[in-house]
């Protein structure tokens, strides 16, 4: 009896050891696969913006800001809240204004679909936002407003996970505008928007 029992003691240990190493090799193959990216994130960054379409002339580029928090039930599809802002000088003929500034504040919800399920992944981003726009600085002389409305975010991206805790993101999108009514002159044609790039370090979870 005493013997039957130190075998079933031993197959318990055995088990459990080669249990504990699988699970343990699974990890390794899955941080390889950049598996460790599926789950909630966050990110944080800066980048630049500018304009486009009748707009441009009057807008200087400018350095813009975000910050996002998603989550990615599977390693390849994903979907984030995000802000972003910036803050834009007016100029005229190329030459900036001394201190008007148009500054935007934008929230959007957004879902990203990556190209690949490895560690370096290359992905597409699309959804919809919100924006408000508020002029500083005697703009209003110049004919520019405070405003608010809508866009569509879609660009794409490239995503890279160091290690299973970090990450880093880059990416472009352009900003398709419902209307840029904080600035004078008609500017609501459909080739009126804005391209902005960021490049943001963060942690998942």
């Amino acid at each position: 009896m005493k013997s039957i029992f130190h075998i079933g003691v031993c197959v318990a240990v055995l088990g459990g050891s080669a249990a504990l190493a699988q699970g343990r090799e699974m990890d390794v193959i899955r941080a390889d696969r950049g598996g460790a990216d599926e789950g909630l994130y966050f990110l944080l960054g800066a980048g630049a913006e500018t304009y486009t379409g009748d707009l441009a002339p009057s807008m200087a580029t400018a350095p813009a800001y975000g910050a996002h928090v998603g989550y990615k039930p599977t390693e390849r599809f994903g979907i984030e809240l995000g802000y972003n802002g910036a803050v834009s000088g007016v100029q005229v003929a190329g030459t900036r204004i001394e201190d008007v500034d148009v500054v935007r504040n934008g929230v959007q919800a957004a879902a990203t679909l990556g190209l690949t399920r490895t560690r370096f992944q290359p992905y597409l981003m699309g959804g919809v936002g919100f924006e408000s726009h508020n002029v500083r600085g005697g703009g209003e002389a110049l004919g520019f407003g405070d405003d608010t409305n809508g866009y569509v975010p879609a660009g794409a991206g490239l995503r890279y996970n160091i290690g299973s805790f970090f990450t880093a993101d880059a990416r472009v999108n352009y900003n398709f505008t419902f209307g840029q009514d904080f600035a004078p002159g008609e500017v609501n044609d459909l080739g009126d928007g804005r391209v902005q790039g960021l490049l943001q370090l963060g942690g998942i979870f």
